[in-house]
């Protein structure tokens, strides 16, 4: 038997090998193929609702793993709906596998499925316990033996940590807690045992510590994430809207109670952040944890009993736990009550105080970081302050190091007097002296000195830390660095420098205090060649007064000779001129002087490029700081000038423009040089990525950040440089999806990252990684949250929609999602540290200079635009405002702050001005035909359900399909131009969900009948709400002002193309507003155009409609126009060339170089202008279309 079982398993491994390799690289057609093959092998499962009896069929556990394997395929496939589907069809299942279950976990936190993913281990893990307390009691009747319990226990205590696992995965921390307790509990080391740290059931306490941390974070699971949005919405999206109001009354409680405690007034904690319900779950949580902690050690009064030996398995990891656990409680009590008197943070101060937190901080540096943190909270300054000094007599280099030893001196020396006590003041650290005692040998009476162990003298007198005492101390820490380490270790000789500043701010400089401007001098001259150089001595710098020092530090500066013959003398010239750059001003800087100075560093740029010829090519070039540097100088004098008004209004607005942008484009000229010679240079790729959106030659901003190489979560941090207001640069109208494609890969990385971090969570619980959990855990939040994440969304719902339409069914999933978005609590983890910010002091950033728009997307901009399209998606969609949101959810909605306007360009806020303009007129007429159409389709579908119950209580057969659908649908046979249309992201054939009917109806099944309401998202009966009291009167006229906006939209427009200060990409950006008022103007109008127009009823919409269409049609001729006259001829190049080195700062360059980054940019821009013309032309005939849609209540 046992033969015939391996040959079996020999068998399935061999059949299961291609889809294992198949997934391993990423091929998941292939995967899918063979698991399909496979699945034809093995018998169907039963049937959903059918009773097994008897042991399982031989192949159904074959077939669970096929099937799992296959389930994964399709979402490695992006096949998320046939996936989820296949997905509950084995759950129902409920298989017990292992290897089963692990396959399909893997699929199930992609498929937004958490709650099934931590039911089907716990399912798992209840019916291992069940069948090993058969197992015991056959056991003791010699049915089974003790090897098979002590296997079937085995297999229990991990299914139960995998059903732990599920629960940190998916955040759920209270189940997770109560789990690892359980496990605890069951599997608790035997007394006598509780000392070995190696026993393995001990960890099981400490995930219970760990997870109830977490819970005092994160109270609930995280909101769910519309992977797959589905009509209905999941069992998790209504389970959490109901936690979420649960939470909202409780707090209204909490709140109340706390007012009558104090005569109705019931403000917040100072410093408090949480609700009242949360903080009352936090303080529950920390209890506990606290209360855990204490049965892993013997604790009285919050002191260790006897010696710490009796801590039971105790390691670095599980003391910083321990140590956490009473920060936590100690920083929420000064949150919720304020600071006590008594100082709350002598509990965790004490414990970090034993040797034991001693042992641990000096061998990890979480301990340690911990310990500092709370040492300063408690106050705990002195101890500070010498074991600091201690770490650095000793040899630590760490910056934190001298840094803390500052903070905690400083704490003391105002207050020291001639003369400080050393018992309440910080002293030296002292050395011991050692004797040695002399004494006669005892034997044959022999004079020999007999040398006995070294015993430590007294302690010599304490030292205190006065402010000549400790330039002593740092200044010999600095010379033993020069003797161990020459040019090497910089930390000591920055200490000096540090020491020194503090004292000048503190007004304990004298006039014996050594010359500042000769420590930095001569800090500069040790490490000339260092590239840190610069940012080591700038906070110093900027302590230099005007006059004397000022200008002893100038004159050294000047002495100095830019060379750059070898690697350190060109080191040194790059710092020197770093320097300079950052400590001018804006008000010391002119258009001259930038024009200079990027002139001085193109120049040593050219001269130091030899120094790199034999690099190879993934190597940086060495002078890369210096194109650096002269680009931005030459973007801060395109900004001066334009501060100066420097424009010529006499040229044509084409010449004027393009004089106006000269600057920037000798910029431009420079960089694509630079870049050329250093090509993974990628802070010059990101640069060239802005100024190319600047100037309107989009293909190539795309082709710099492609060669930028992103990788990973860098998509997140670095996607906004080419994503922000990416629509301005969108050519979808005439089917260029690029940017629309970079949309979508650059968000895979928030799946695939999410995925990564659970994974990384689990294996810092195996290893008892404490102290990594909390930041995993932040980092997953940060992500899944990240505000880049839904720009790009919204960016790409506004190129895709607007290009391809809005069917009926994608208008219900996108109101979904953005309004899931729209109610999402957001992180920036967006960098802009990347660009390097080589301006004057004073002067806006380079991010700043370089984006579209003149500053960065705030979250305000985003919540404005994300305002404007849900409105107009709830008004073209089949819902109603609930009587709740009419209160809560719309009035938000329909404010829009003055404040948040102020960050939109000049056109955008023309185009949320006409948004709800349109939607305040066309209100009063959607709502009473959506009103009407819900009427009836709640009426329908509860009649329906009302006839097949009482049909199937007296057991006779259901009304046929048929019956229902000819009962509900037209009389006429012809098919309808919806009639094929299959509804995007809908669950087709789940009970009680829309469904279509082929003929253009939509229905929902009960039972086995299908009865057609006319709607989509209807799905079970429901109380129609009703109509909104404020929406106004219908007026069938278009209000004066929207026209107006119109008019006020061409003449802006028509103002930025003959304007001489507009940049190319306003052009751009003016024009697709346009496109998109348009398409605001026919989706909006939909329902009535479909509906006919004739109606008395029915607002007067085709003059509108004309007028937005005649506003396009002129906005694509001036465009297409632009496009022809851009050409790169022959005059062309000798006027390009001639205007690059009119500044005289590219005059380094030779023509060929110059000519040929001119010809990439004029044809990238023409083909930009051109391509967008056309796109614009070609939706005049299209938009009508694309934007109409089948709303409901309308009839084709």
């Amino acid at each position: 038997m046992s033969q015939q079982n391996a040959r079996a398993a020999a068998v399935e491994e061999r059949q299961l090998k291609p889809i294992y390799e198949a997934l391993d690289t990423g091929n998941a057609k292939s995967a899918l193929t063979h698991c399909n093959k496979l699945l034809k092998k093995y018998p169907p499962p039963p049937a959903p609702g059918t009773v097994t009896t008897g042991p399982p069929h031989p192949s159904t556990t074959p077939r669970q793993i096929v099937t799992a394997l296959k389930i994964l395929a399709l979402v490695r496939g992006a096949k998320l709906d046939e996936a989820s589907v296949l997905c509950t069809t084995l759950l129902a299942e409920t298989p017990t596998d292992e290897t089963v279950l692990s396959t399909l976990s893997h699929s199930l936190k992609p498929l937004d499925r958490p709650k099934d993913l931590v039911n089907m281990w716990v399912s798992a893990w209840t019916r291992a316990a069940k069948d090993a307390e058969d197992l015991k009691k056959k056991a003791k009747t010699a049915k089974a033996s003790d090897a098979d319990v002590a296997a079937k226990m085995q297999l229990v205590e991990e299914l139960g940590a995998q059903s732990f696992m599920a629960m940190v995965k998916t955040g759920h921390w209270v189940m997770a807690q109560s789990t690892a307790f359980k496990l605890y509990r069951a599997f608790a080391p035997p007394k006598g045992q509780e000392v070995d740290a190696g026993y393995p059931a001990l960890r099981y306490l400490y995930w219970s510590v760990m997870s109830a941390i977490m819970q005092s974070e994160y109270p609930n699971p995280p909101p769910p994430v519309p992977v797959l949005v589905m009509i209905p919405p999941p069992e998790s999206v209504r389970e959490y809207e109901a936690n979420r109001k649960k939470e909202e009354e409780e707090d209204r409680k909490l709140l109340a109670e706390e007012g009558a405690a104090t005569n109705g007034d019931a403000p917040r904690p100072v410093g408090s952040k949480l609700t009242p319900t949360r903080r009352k779950k936090r303080t529950l949580a920390l209890t506990l944890a606290q209360r855990f902690i204490e049965t892993s050690v013997q604790m009285k009064d919050g002191n260790l009993v006897g010696d710490e030996a009796v801590i039971r398995g105790m390691s670095v990891e599980r003391f910083w736990l321990w140590a956490d656990v009473l920060r936590r409680i100690a920083q929420a009590g000064d949150e919720d009550n304020g600071p006590s008197p008594d100082n709350r943070w002598l509990v965790p101060n004490n414990l970090m105080c034993t040797q034991l937190a001693t042992a641990a901080a000096a061998s990890s540096a979480h301990v340690e970081e911990l310990r500092a943190d709370i040492a300063k909270k408690a106050n705990d300054w002195k101890r500070e302050c010498e074991g600091m000094a201690l770490r650095l007599s000793k040899g630590d280099r760490n910056w934190k190091t001298f840094i803390t030893f500052f903070d905690a001196l400083f704490f003391f020396l105002p207050n020291a007097g001639e003369t400080p006590n050393p018992d309440e003041y910080p002293c030296l650290p002292q050395e011991p002296v050692e004797v040695k005692k002399e004494e006669k040998a005892e034997q044959n009476g022999d004079a020999q000195l007999a040398e006995e162990p070294k015993e430590p003298a007294a302690p010599a007198a304490k030292v205190p830390f006065t402010v000549e005492e400790t330039r002593k101390f740092v200044q010999k820490i600095a010379e033993s660095d020069d003797e161990k380490f020459p040019k090497g270790e910089r930390a000591g000789h920055l200490g000096v420098l540090e020491l020194e500043k503090r004292l000048r701010k503190s007004a304990f400089a004298s006039g014996d205090s050594p010359n500042f401007v000769d420590l930095i001098i001569s800090y500069s001259k040790l490490f000339a060649s260092k590239p840190v150089l610069p940012e080591d001595i700038l906070p110093y710098l900027l302590e230099l007064e005007d006059g004397e020092e000022r200008s002893k530090w100038d004159a050294y500066v000047e002495s100095i000779a830019l060379e750059t013959g070898d690697n350190d003398s060109l080191q040194q010239t790059i710092n020197i001129l770093k320097i300079q750059r950052l400590l001018s001003t804006s008000q010391s800087v002119t258009i001259e002087s930038e024009q200079e100075f990027a002139k001085t560093c193109l120049k040593h740029y050219i001269a130091g490029l030899p120094l790199g010829k034999d690099l190879v090519s993934t190597d940086l070039q060495p002078v890369d700081d210096l194109a650096l540097m002269a680009a931005t100088a030459l973007i801060n004098v395109h900004h001066l000038s334009t501060l100066a008004n420097c424009t010529e209004d006499s040229d044509e607005p084409g010449v004027a423009q393009q004089k106006y942008a000269k600057h920037l484009l000798d910029a431009l000229v420079a960089l694509e040089y630079a870049a050329g010679k250093s090509r993974w240079a990628y802070s010059m790729r990101l640069l060239l990525v802005r100024l190319h959106r600047l100037l309107g030659s989009s293909g190539l901003a795309m082709q710099n950040f492609t060669m930028a190489n992103l990788k990973s979560i860098q998509f997140d941090t670095l996607s906004h440089h080419i994503l922000d207001r990416a629509s301005t640069f969108s050519l979808a109208s005439v089917g260029d999806l690029t940017l629309v494609n970079e949309c979508v890969e650059s968000s895979q990385i928030y799946g695939i990252h999410g995925n990564e971090v659970s994974e990384q969570l689990v294996k810092a619980f195996q290893y008892e990684r404490y102290s990594q959990i909390a930041e995993f855990v932040l980092l997953e939040e940060k992500v899944d949250n990240s505000l880049q994440r839904d720009l790009t969304k919204l960016e790409h719902f506004r190129m895709k929609n607007i290009h391809e339409g809005l069917t009926p069914e994608s208008v219900e999933v996108e109101l979904v999602e953005l309004r899931f978005v729209w109610g999402r609590v957001h992180h920036d983890n967006r960098d802009f540290e990347t660009l390097s910010n080589m301006l004057p002091r004073g002067s806006p950033s380079l991010d700043e200079l370089t984006s579209v728009g003149g500053k960065k997307l705030s979250e305000s901009w985003f919540r404005t635009m994300l305002q404007l399209w849900i409105l107009v998606l709830h008004q073209t969609s089949e819902q109603l405002w609930t009587e709740e949101e009419q209160v809560t959810v719309r009035p938000k909605l329909l404010t829009f702050s003055d404040e948040a306007l102020q960050e939109l360009t000049p056109a955008e806020r023309l185009l949320v001005k006409y948004g709800r303009a349109l939607i305040a007129w066309l209100e009063p007429h959607h709502t009473p035909i959506k009103h009407s159409v819900m009427t009836s389709a709640v009426s329908t579908l509860a009649t329906a359900k009302e006839k097949y119950a009482a049909s199937t209580a007296n057991g006779t057969a259901n009304p046929s399909a048929s019956a229902a659908s000819s009962a509900n649908t037209p009389s006429s046979g012809k098919s309808k131009s919806g009639a094929n249309r299959k509804p995007n992201g809908l669950s087709n054939g789940t009970e009680g969900t829309a469904a279509s009917s082929g003929e253009g109806g939509l229905g929902v099944k009960v039972g086995d009948m299908k009865v057609f309401t006319g709607m989509l998202t209807l799905h079970e009966p429901m109380e129609v709400p009703p109509m909104p009291k404020d929406m106004g009167e219908a007026v069938k006229e278009p209000p004066q002002d929207i026209s107006t906006i119109l008019d006020e939209l061409q003449s802006l427009f028509d103002e930025t193309i003959a304007k001489p200060s507009a940049l190319p990409w306003e052009h751009l950006h003016v024009a697709q507003i346009a496109h998109e008022v348009v398409f605001l103007t026919h989706l909006l109008t939909a329902r009535f155009a479909l509906a006919g127009g004739k109606k008395k009823t029915h607002p007067t919409f085709k003059p509108l409609r004309a007028k937005s269409i005649s506003l396009l049609d002129h906005v694509a001729k001036v465009i297409t126009k632009l496009g022809q006259d851009a050409n790169f001829s022959a005059e062309t190049r000798q006027s390009w060339i001639q205007d690059r080195r009119a500044s005289g700062v590219l005059h380094e360059l030779t023509d060929s170089d110059i000519a040929q980054v001119g010809r990439k940019y004029v044809e990238s821009k023409k083909s930009m202008l051109e391509q967008l013309g056309k796109g614009l032309t070609k939706a005049q005939q299209s938009i009508a279309k694309t934007a109409a849609g089948v709303p409901a209540g309308s009839t084709q």
